[in-house]
């Protein structure tokens, strides 16, 4: 067992069936974060599974040694910034959802989407008392003074909830009954996000290059990174009044991936994880706010933050991951191009539906014989 997916043994030690139930429970519960605006922060579970991961399993693939070697580039950046005490924090809970990313790997698909099919009859119930609040949680401006609302679902944030529904969505359709994998996407259309309909339209996309997908996939997701770059050349190539429109049309998040796409070209290490702030302010000449502080894009998250040296780490990882699902479990390579395309328009370097979707379609992988293959 020479593979990426046999590191370690994965068969040892083996998860009983009554242990594998509870952390498939745990990890549902995760996707639990602030419904209705209340802060219960199930989220902070998967945590628990990623550390339970490190301190009992003591197993961890190969593939996922990109991603620590990554946050340990983001240490060194953290260190010689004197930001440790903001980013450390921060780069330990990525640590710990890659721990639980690798957990979900090993897991039984099945049994898991079972305990996941939970989830929809709890977003009807928080959609439906949403829409009956007199004042929506979250607004977005379709016209000058008009505003639609929208909802911020079980994640407590509209784009997030979307991709959130979306992965959920997508691996409840691969197990019966199927039919409860269209709710999500049903019940995520309130979110009124940008991102799930360009990720549905790469997923439309993945399936309809049928069995060349497997081939072009790594090519796909090697597009897909090259978004820093893309940004680049393309804001050196037009004017500021095409400029100015594109910020107006993007609600300013043009200007923000401009900006983090500068920043990581600018240092090998980036400005630091969760500093967005920082890129905001020198980069973009804008207030430190909430909004600023977000990428809007994971790719262009991982550039600027952790410099085009880390990010070198990030396409490895991704790349790999791609070449292992490619190989073993090309069924999934639909779903994965999903979750690749919508998080080119939120971060989700420590998000529940990123981690938990990689590590569902490798566990796919793991149980398609001779999975050491993929090595």
């Amino acid at each position: 067992m020479n593979g990426s997916l046999a590191v370690n043994a994965w068969q040892t030690p083996v998860l009983s069936r009554p242990v594998e139930r509870v952390l498939c429970i745990l990890v549902v519960a995760a996707a639990i974060k602030m419904p209705l605006g209340i802060p219960l922060y199930l989220n902070g579970v998967l945590l628990a599974v990623g550390l339970f991961a490190f301190v009992v399993i003591q197993a961890l693939p190969k593939l996922f040694l990109w991603v620590i070697a990554l946050l340990a580039l983001g240490a060194v950046a953290a260190v010689q910034g004197d930001i440790l005490s903001d980013s450390g924090p921060r780069l330990a809970q990525v640590v710990l959802m890659v721990g639980a990313s690798a957990l979900v790997a090993r897991l039984d698909p099945a049994m898991f989407a079972r305990y996941l099919a939970i989830l929809p009859f709890l977003m009807i119930l928080v959609g439906t008392v949403e829409s009956l609040l007199p004042e929506p949680l979250y607004e977005r401006p379709i016209s000058p003074g008009v505003f639609a609302p929208r909802h911020g679902g079980l994640a407590g944030e509209p784009n997030y909830t979307a991709m959130l529904y979306g992965v959920i969505g997508l691996i409840l359709a691969q197990h019966p009954p199927r039919v409860l994998g269209v709710l999500p996407f049903f019940l995520a259309i309130p979110a009124l996000s940008r991102g799930l309909l360009a990720a549905l339209a790469a997923w439309l996309g993945a399936h309809a290059l049928g069995r060349s997908l497997a081939r072009l996939a790594p090519l796909l997701v090697a597009l897909l990174c090259l978004q820093p770059l893309i940004m680049l050349w393309f804001d050196a190539a037009i004017d500021g009044a095409l400029r100015d429109e594109l910020n107006r049309l993007s609600s300013q998040r043009y200007l923000i991936w401009v900006a983090h796409a500068e920043a990581g070209a600018s240092t090998p290490l980036g400005v630091g994880y969760f500093q967005g702030q920082v890129v905001a302010t020198q980069f973009a000449d804008l207030p430190a706010h909430h909004a600023a502080r977000q990428a809007h894009s994971i790719f262009l998250q991982v550039w600027g933050e952790f410099g085009w040296l880390g990010y070198l780490l990030f396409v490895g990882f991704l790349l790999h991951v791609t070449r292992i699902v490619a190989r073993l479990a090309p069924a999934q390579l639909p779903l994965l191009i999903f979750i690749l395309a919508g998080y080119a328009f939120i971060n989700g370097l420590s998000d529940w539906a990123f981690w938990v979707g990689i590590g569902y379609v490798l566990a796919q992988a793991r149980r398609a014989p001779p999975w050491a293959a993929a090595g």
